[in-house]
């Protein structure tokens, strides 16, 4: 592992506190932040960066996975779990985070993941929940790619543990 302050290429290296990590691994090292602060992946279901405080008439529910993200005022429902970019997080605490996002979107609620840039561990938790809705997780990696960021989901264990789930964790009930 290489800590951001000995990477001079690392784009938050204006003194941000993160313990920010990359894998040393073949084709996930630093890449560029995306222009926008956010981008909406599908109606009502955004994933972003935490460099840019959303304004509260902006989105009715935050899910914000960045350790130093600055807190969002107003009444809009909002959780904070950080999460480091480097290593899988627990996959039980993974599956609240995406429950908890999948249920405000689906009560129709503008949602935004947020995290550092944008890229890794919001795409991890907005995969998952278009995965939970039926989507293939090849197709909610490619939809991600193309409206968030082609860097997107760069980082191997967050791509291989997508493609590796085939159904939804907790199925939709039977009518």
């Amino acid at each position: 592992m290489i800590p951001c302050s000995a990477s001079p290429d690392c784009p938050f290296a204006d003194g941000h506190t993160d313990p920010c990590v990359v894998p040393v691994v073949e084709g996930f090292g630093w890449v560029p932040v995306p222009s926008e602060p956010w981008n909406e992946i599908l109606d009502g279901l955004h994933q972003g960066g935490s460099w840019v405080t959303p304004a509260e008439a902006e989105f009715d529910a935050v899910l914000t996975l960045y350790a130093s993200a600055q807190p969002i005022s107003g009444r809009l429902e909002q959780r904070h779990w950080p999460i480091l970019d480097a290593e899988m997080p627990d996959e039980s605490e993974l599956t609240a985070a995406m429950c908890w996002v999948h249920d405000q979107w689906r009560a129709g609620r503008r949602v935004l993941v947020r995290c550092q840039a944008g890229l890794n561990r919001s795409g991890l938790v907005v995969a998952r929940t278009l995965i939970e809705t039926g989507v293939e997780p090849g197709e909610a990696i490619r939809l991600i790619r193309a409206r968030r960021s082609g860097y997107a989901l760069c980082n191997p264990r967050f791509e291989a543990h997508l493609r590796a789930m085939t159904k939804p964790t907790d199925p939709e009930p039977q009518s």
